[in-house]
């Protein structure tokens, strides 16, 4: 599958999506990727989001 395209589809917008990455690609290369590029990426968009609203 290619990542790119995965990535725009899904822009882990929510745990949901990290955890179905997680059952998705259970190999030790995947989840290097996912805690490393994934994660980053996610927390990245939460406090983007968190930001725009106001409280």
């Amino acid at each position: 599958m290619d990542v790119l395209l995965l990535f725009d589809e899904l822009l882990l917008d929510d745990w949901l999506t990290l955890t179905w990455l997680l059952v998705t690609f259970p190999s030790p290369a995947r989840l290097v990727f996912l805690f490393f590029f994934e994660l980053p990426w996610f927390f990245h968009i939460a406090a983007r989001q968190k930001a725009i609203v106001p409280q």
